[in-house]
Formats: C-alpha cells, sequence, structure tokens
C-alpha cells in the first residue's frame, strides 16, 4: 500500500495544526477527516510511518503530532465512514481497514520502538503504542507483534529503551497477559520483569517500573489471589529502592502507590518498618528552606522545595488513606508514631510554606476578595484537618504532641511560627474537640496574648482560632469565655486593618449561632451600634460580614433585639431599596437578614415593615430575568421566611409567589437533539446531557417544590386554588430523570398537599386519589436508586396515613406485589454478596462497596415495612372483605422476606 501520494497533504496539514491561524488549522482537520473517511489505510500508516520511522524528513515536532492524531483518529467514530452503507452507523477507521493493514501499522511502530534513539520521540512512541494496544485489546484482538519487542528492549543497555517497557505496561497492564503464546502468559512472568525494572541500574526505569507495578496491582493484570502472592513481595522490592532514589525524583517515585494504599492496604501494612519511616522522612523540610526551629525527629531532606512539596503531598496522601481504612493497625505501629509525626511534619510543611511569603503582607491586607490568596499553603492544614477527623475519638494521641509544638513556637520570634501555631489548634478542634474540651482554659491561656500580636495575620489566625473552637467546643467555650470572646471581639472591631475587623465580625457571628441570650443580652447595647457603625465605615467585605451577622444576633436574643430592630431594619432596608441589579451578591444576604430578624423579633414587630420589603422583593422579582440568579434563590427562602411569620396575613401575596413557582416546577429540558450552550445560544452539534447544561433550571426547579411544600403548610386552605395543578406535577416529577433533587422534593410535596387538602374537607375524589398511589407504585417499581427507593416508600407510607381512608384492595394488592419484588431483589443480592465475600475475592474497594451497598439496602428495607405497617392498617379496616385474608397473606410473607434480607447483613457492622 503506496502512502507517498499522501505526503504532500499531510505536509500541508501538518503545517496548519500547528501554527496559529484558527481558520487555517480548522481547515486542516477537516482536510486530513476527509481524507481518513476517504482512504482511512493509507492515512493512518502514513502517520505511523512519519511518526515512528521519520518517513518524509519532517521534524521532531510534526512526528510526534504525527503519533498523537495516529492514536485519537484510529478509534474515534467518523460520521461519513461507515462498514455496511446500508445501516450507515459511524465506525472508527481502525474497526474499517483490513488485518494487514492493521499488522503493517503495528509493525512500524515496533520497529520505532526498537530503533528511535531522541528520547523525546520514544515517550510519544511508547504512548502511542501503550494506547493502540489497549484500544485494540478492548475489541478482544491483543496487539501480539508488541510483547516480544518490549521484552526484547529489557536486555538493551541504553536505558530509555528499557524505560519504554514499563511506559507501556502502565497504559495496558494486562499487554504481556493478554497476548498469545507460551510464559508470555504467565503473571509470574510478569511479576519477574516487574521486579526487575524495581531493580534497574537507571533511576528513571526504577521510577516507571514503580508505575508499571502499581498500574499491574490495580489491573486485572493479577488476579485477586495474585495480587497478594506477587504484590506484597513487589511492594517490598519498591519500599527497599526508594530510599535510594535520587531526591528530586522521589516524589514522583511515590506518587503510584497512592491508589495502592487506598485498594490494596495490606500490601503495604505487610511492610510497616520499611514503608512508614520512609514515607515520613520525605516530608522533614528541606535544607535550603529549613524551619526556624524543627519539629521533627527527621533529619532535613536534600529536595528542591517543588520536588520536596511533590514528596510532602503524596506521603501524605498514602500515610493518610492508610488510616483511613486500617486505622487500628497503624495507630497500633510504635504507639501511634505515624500519626503524633504527622503532627509535626505538617506543621514544618507549613511554617515553611509560609516562610516564602516573607514578613510584608500589604496584598493580603489590602486584598477585596478575602477568600482568593492562591499562595497560601491550604495543604498541609487541610491534611492536618484529614489526621484530626480520622483519629477521631482517640484525639488524646494528637492532642498532646500538637500542644507540645504549639507551647515551643508561640514564643518565637517569627511570625510565622505563631501562626503556624494557631493554625494548627484551628484545623484539629473538630476531630480532636473531645481531647480539647477539658484542656480549654489552658489553651485559651496559651494563645490569648496573640490577640494583641504586632503581625495582622496572627491576629487574624487568633480569632480564627477562637471561632473554629467556639463551634467545636461550643459548651466549655461558651460557658467559660463567653465575656472574653465578647470583649476581644469588640475590641478588634476597632483594629485599623479592614480585613481583621471583618474576622472579628466573623468570630462574633460564629460564636453567635450558639450562644444563649443571657450571654449576648449584657453586651446589645454595644453590639448593634458597633455593627452598624462598620457597615457604614467599611469596605465591602465589612459590610457583607455586617449584614450577615445581624440575622445571627437577632436569633440569638429573639425580644431582647426589639430597641434596636427599627435602627437595623431601616439600614437594610435603604441599602435594598438602592441596590442595583449588579448588586447581586449583597441582595441576597439583605434579604436573608432582613426576614431572619423578621422570624427572631416576631409578627407584631415586623408586620409595620414586612409590607416596604414585600414591595421592594416584588420589584427584585421582576427584574430578574437569567435562570440561576443568585436574588431568585434568596427570594424564595425570603418569601418562605416572611410567609411563616405573617401566616394569614401572607395570603394576599400569594397570588404574586405561587404561578412563577409552578412554572419553575414545569420546566422539562427540551428533547434531546435541541442544543442549548452554556452561553444560552444555539450552537452546531448534536445534542448535549440536559443536566448538564440545564443546571440553573433543574435546580431552580427543585426549589419550587420546596417553596410549595412549604406554602401548602403555611398558607393551609389558602393554597387550594393551586392544590390540584401542583398534584398533577407532584406525580409527574416522581421519575423525573434529570435531577434527584427534583423528584425527592416531588415525593414530599405529595403527602403535604394531601394534608393540606384533608384539613380543609376536600380529599381528592377516588379516581385522583388513585392516580396518585398508581402513580407512587409505578414509579417505585421501575426505579433502579436505593438512594432514591426509601423516599418514594416514605411518601407512599405518609400518603396513607395522611388520608385515613381504607386503600381500594386492588391498590394494597398492587402494593404488596411491588414490595415483595424489592425485597427479593435485596435479599438475591445480599445472598450472592455472602458469598461472594466469603470466597476472599474481593479488594478494599469493591469491600467499601459493598459496605454502601448494605447500607443503603438496610435503609430500604426499613421504609418498605414502614409503608407495609401503614398499608396493613388500612387493610384491618376491610377486615370483612373476602380478598383480605390472601392480602395479609401477602404481608405476611413481606414481613418474612425483608427479615430474612436482614439476615444476610452484617458486612457494615463487621467493620
Amino acid at each position: 500500500m503506496s502512502t507517498e501520494h499522501l505526503l504532500g497533504d499531510m505536509g500541508d496539514i501538518l503545517e496548519a495544526l500547528m501554527g496559529v491561524d484558527n481558520g487555517h488549522r480548522d481547515k486542516a482537520e477537516k482536510h486530513l477527516q476527509r481524507l481518513a473517511t476517504e482512504q482511512p489505510g493509507p492515512v493512518l500508516l502514513l502517520l505511523a510511518q512519519i511518526g515512528a520511522l521519520g518517513v518524509g524528513g519532517f521534524q521532531v515536532d510534526q512526528r510526534f503530532l504525527c503519533l498523537l492524531i495516529l492514536r485519537r483518529l484510529a478509534f474515534s467514530r467518523l460520521p461519513d465512514l461507515h462498514l455496511n452503507p446500508q445501516t450507515p452507523h459511524p465506525t472508527a477507521p481502525f474497526d474499517y481497514i483490513t488485518e494487514e493493514v492493521r499488522g503493517r501499522i503495528e509493525t512500524v511502530l515496533c520497529t520505532g520502538l526498537k530503533d528511535e534513539v531522541n528520547v523525546r520521540m520514544r515517550k510519544g512512541l511508547g504512548t502511542c503504542a501503550g494506547k493502540w494496544a489497549q484500544a485494540s485489546m478492548l475489541r478482544k484482538r491483543p496487539m501480539t507483534r508488541l510483547p516480544p519487542v518490549l521484552i526484547s528492549l529489557l536486555g538493551d543497555p541504553t536505558p530509555f529503551h528499557r524505560f519504554t517497557t514499563y511506559q507501556v505496561i502502565e497504559i495496558t497492564p494486562t499487554l504481556l497477559n493478554d497476548s498469545r503464546g507460551g510464559a508470555i502468559r504467565s503473571p509470574a512472568f510478569l511479576g519477574q520483569v516487574l521486579q526487575g525494572g524495581l531493580h534497574d541500574p537507571s533511576y528513571d526505569v526504577r521510577a516507571q517500573a514503580i508505575k508499571a507495578t502499581t498500574a499491574s496491582l490495580l489491573s486485572q493484570a493479577f488476579s485477586s489471589s495474585q495480587k497478594i502472592e506477587y504484590g506484597i513481595s513487589l511492594v517490598a522490592e519498591i519500599f527497599k529502592s526508594l530510599p535510594h532514589f535520587p531526591p528530586p525524583i522521589i516524589g514522583k517515585a511515590i506518587q503510584p502507590l497512592i491508589d495502592l494504599a487506598i485498594y490494596y492496604p495490606d500490601l503495604s501494612l505487610s511492610h510497616l518498618d520499611q514503608c512508614l519511616p520512609f514515607l515520613l522522612s520525605t516530608m522533614a523540610s528541606p535544607v535550603q528552606y529549613p524551619t526556624p526551629i524543627a519539629l521533627s525527629r527527621y533529619d532535613p531532606t536534600q529536595m528542591e522545595y517543588d520536588d520536596w512539596v511533590v514528596s510532602c503531598k503524596a506521603s501524605t496522601e498514602i500515610l493518610l488513606s492508610l488510616l483511613e481504612v486500617r486505622k487500628a493497625q497503624l495507630l497500633a505501629w510504635q504507639d501511634a508514631r505515624v500519626a503524633k509525626d504527622l503532627v509535626g511534619l505538617l506543621l514544618e510543611w507549613q511554617i515553611t510554606a509560609l516562610g516564602l511569603l516573607g514578613d510584608d503582607c500589604t496584598t493580603w491586607l489590602e486584598a477585596e476578595v478575602l477568600e482568593d490568596d492562591d499562595e497560601y499553603p491550604g495543604e498541609p492544614e487541610t491534611s492536618l484537618d484529614r489526621l484530626s477527623g480520622l483519629v477521631g475519638d482517640s484525639g488524646a494521641i494528637i492532642l498532646p504532641t500538637l500542644l507540645e509544638h504549639v507551647r515551643v513556637l508561640l514564643p518565637r520570634p517569627e511570625w510565622i511560627c505563631r501562626y503556624g501555631a494557631l493554625m494548627g489548634l484551628s484545623v484539629a478542634a473538630e476531630g480532636s474537640s473531645q481531647a480539647i474540651i477539658p484542656q480549654i482554659r489552658e489553651i485559651v491561656n496559651l494563645i490569648g496574648h496573640t490577640a494583641h500580636d504586632p503581625h495582622p495575620r496572627v491576629r487574624w489566625a487568633f480569632l480564627h482560632c477562637i471561632g473554629q473552637m467556639a463551634v467545636h467546643c461550643k459548651r466549655q467555650v461558651h460557658k467559660m469565655y463567653s465575656d472574653q470572646i465578647m470583649e476581644k471581639c469588640l475590641e478588634m472591631m476597632s483594629d485599623p486593618q479592614p480585613r481583621l475587623r471583618a474576622q472579628s465580625i466573623t468570630c462574633l457571628q460564629v460564636f453567635l449561632q450558639d450562644a444563649t441570650a443571657e450571654q449576648v443580652i449584657p453586651y446589645m447595647d454595644r453590639l448593634a451600634p458597633a455593627f452598624l457603625e462598620g457597615y457604614s465605615n467599611g469596605p465591602s467585605y465589612i459590610q457583607r460580614c455586617t449584614i450577615e451577622v445581624l440575622g445571627v444576633l437577632a436569633l440569638s436574643v429573639v425580644e431582647a433585639f426589639e430597641p434596636h430592630y427599627h435602627d437595623v431594619m431601616d439600614m437594610l432596608l435603604q441599602v435594598l431599596s438602592t441596590a442595583t441589579e449588579d448588586d447581586k451578591t449583597i441582595v441576597p444576604e439583605v434579604l436573608n437578614s432582613a426576614t431572619t430578624i423578621g422570624l427572631a423579633v416576631g409578627k407584631r414587630l415586623f408586620v409595620a415593615d414586612a409590607a416596604r420589603l414585600a414591595a421592594l422583593m416584588l420589584a427584585i422579582q421582576n427584574q430578574i430575568t437569567d435562570v440561576g440568579d443568585p436574588r431568585g434563590t434568596e427570594l424564595s427562602r425570603a418569601w418562605r421566611r416572611i410567609s411563616a411569620i405573617l401566616e394569614d396575613d401572607f395570603n394576599p401575596f400569594l397570588p404574586f409567589i405561587i404561578p412563577p413557582l409552578i412554572r419553575a416546577a414545569e420546566f422539562r429540558p427540551p428533547p434531546r437533539g435541541t442544543k442549548k450552550s452554556l452561553s444560552g445560544e444555539d450552537d452546531d452539534g448534536g445534542p448535549e446531557d440536559p443536566d448538564v447544561i440545564y443546571t440553573a433550571e433543574l435546580e431552580e426547579k427543585a426549589i419550587a417544590f420546596e417553596n410549595l411544600a412549604a406554602y401548602a403548610i403555611n398558607t393551609k386552605g389558602a393554597f387550594m386554588p393551586w392544590l390540584e395543578k401542583c398534584m398533577f406535577l407532584s406525580v409527574d416529577a416522581l421519575s423525573f430523570q434529570y435531577s434527584e433533587d427534583v423528584r425527592e422534593a416531588a415525593a414530599f410535596l405529595i403527602p403535604v398537599l394531601l394534608q393540606t387538602a384533608k384539613d380543609e374537607a376536600r380529599i381528592p375524589i377516588p379516581d385522583v386519589l388513585e392516580s396518585i398511589f398508581v402513580g407512587l407504585l409505578n414509579t417505585i417499581d421501575q426505579e433502579q436508586d436505593n438512594l432514591y427507593i426509601p423516599t418514594l416508600f416514605k411518601s407512599f407510607a405518609d400518603s396513607v396515613r395522611v388520608i385515613g381512608i381504607p386503600l381500594p384492595l386492588n391498590l394494597v394488592h398492587r402494593f404488596f406485589n411491588v414490595a415483595q419484588r424489592r425485597a427479593n431483589i435485596w435479599l438475591k443480592e445480599r445472598m450472592e454478596r455472602k458469598v461472594l465475600r466469603q470466597s476472599g475475592e474481593i479488594d478494599e474497594g469493591d469491600k467499601q462497596f459493598m459496605i454502601t451497598e448494605e447500607k443503603e439496602e438496610s435503609i430500604c428495607l426499613d421504609k418498605v415495612d414502614e409503608a407495609a405497617l401503614a398499608v396493613q392498617k388500612t387493610l384491618m379496616m376491610q377486615s370483612e372483605q373476602p380478598e383480605s385474608k390472601g392480602l395479609m397473606k401477602m404481608f405476611g410473607d413481606l414481613c418474612v422476606t425483608t427479615h430474612e434480607a436482614r439476615q444476610y447483613g452484617g458486612l457494615f457492622n463487621q467493620q
């Protein structure tokens, strides 16, 4: 097959694709697709020849691009390429060309792998060959030419030739097993190949062999029993090899072991004395950037900073993953040394990284968006938070170590040490709260002086630390330190730095959420004016904090807020009345705060301002044109709060509120084939998934159902004009495929609407009732999601209880049939799972998946029993009916099945 006639075309295509002109690139892509459709064999062969053999004298960049195009184009379906013109389904060129052409292409790739000397081209060739082999094997066609070449490369004196073998194995770990012929098919042979790579003289090859080894252990290259047989020794060799790696590549060599720790932790835990000290040692701060004071037992690493961060991330993830799945075993090793050492190492990481920020924090202080701090090293804090949460009830294990480091760091002259100490306490507060509570007095006394620290970031960290302890150790903090916190936050609301004033307001907000009225009322005459003054004189982020905290303050003191109510409400209404359509962030916060204050003070005080607020809300509602506008979401919540406050006096607003909600609830994505882009404009192309494209509309639909339920509960009889329409929408939305939230909200709304109708003595006619219950049962019968099925059974049970009249016997029969089928499915799955569990042929990932499945099934079984009991009570009302005896037997059979299914449970409880 000659390809010379295509060289000119291919040269032009490559030149255009590598150019900067988008128009030329588009034309080149279309021309290439047309050529591949007309001559798929010659095009793919030429791409292979240029990339693998250098045919045509092209440059390295162009050759590399050819390999990339080859592996993508070969397996992509082309619209105008068909195997059978009578049934024009798009076909990939690989599936269209003859076996002879496939063989020629593979021969070219293998020749390139043997002969290519350019390192970059070898990597490209390895990736292309591996991806080609992978896609070919998915089509049940092993690439038999490749394994012998890979095996021959292992004996090549050039490291990068040996590297290629492990590169390809990483991409397609089952390649050697799936190929035909002799020892190549043996997992033992694969194990030997991998062992050889772990002892290769080249550390680059060793690092790639580690990747290939972990990929093989995570794939089907070894069976479950073989993973243990070969995996334990392979992982042992990895950890023997790693300490000898050059510092720059240690982190990259460790990274592949993360998934191994998650899915096959026992392979690593068989070598605790090797793997744990090594992983911990790689986290010690580098010589070039030492911490002001050592916090760990490990010598500084010789890595450069960027390499060290890679190593820290990888080692931390492995250790935390092992703790997550084998906590008891890891904590038992050397008296919980892993957890204790991690505390110091993570603090070192945090302080070392902070040191690169320097002493000047002007940019941080002048930032207008407080959440944006791209330079801030968040990984060590996140990891310490995870460690604290994983240790959990055993927080006493890490707290003494943490406090020991804090006592050393707080007196240090470097601000990064004091800051790191405070943030360490902050992030450990949640997981270690039970251990912190008995020592809360000592801790508060220990950090109290940092409130006056000369460095603003340390003062900020003090406020953050106090706020975290107020959240997670609330009873003790509020009981012992409410006055000190109030005084300190009020004092710091006068800090010269606006960012510190904002943080003091945030700290107060956190404290107020769980404070008692008695703790707050003595400070009301200082708090409310301070907040109003802060709003008047602060930048926009202080204004937002102030508006948020006012609602929390009102809820904490309730009636005691009355003396300040008018000043605060007048300010909020003024902000709302002057807000423009561009103020889309401040308006939701004002609405939330104003209506929350209304809830706190009650109808008597709020009613006078309700009309003004409602008028402003209607004006905002009329401005909103974009689905997903944050003002619209908060408007929905605000209307609900007002309805709860005003009760019957809210009814006049319903005609303005309910119709838009019904319109939102009626939304359905257009039929597939109608495409809407994220910009809202029509694009060329095929249909897209509506639950991705219409996210905002779907969220509004779910919120609409939730709000309709709230209004049905709060306004009762006044809701009746819309009840029938809402009932129809609810039943229809039970099987709404695009949104779980919509389905859940619709299922909840059905019994609410029935209760409203019952309260007004307007229970729907029998035909309507039957359509409701049939809709529920049909959805239950067809639904496959075990997370949604309990909601459906609960909706059914609640609806049966609400109507309070006998359920028609045909519906009772239908219910028991549907429930029995469901229960039989769960019973069968649990029986099969038990057999599989006893076989030992499951890995950690499978086990965790089974635990999740079993937990979901148990919830389903509980809701089935609940619904069955509700139906049985209605059946008892009709005991004189001839059919009732047979239906009672069905009830008994169902109870037996659900009980038997529970007997096959227990995997979750065994963990």
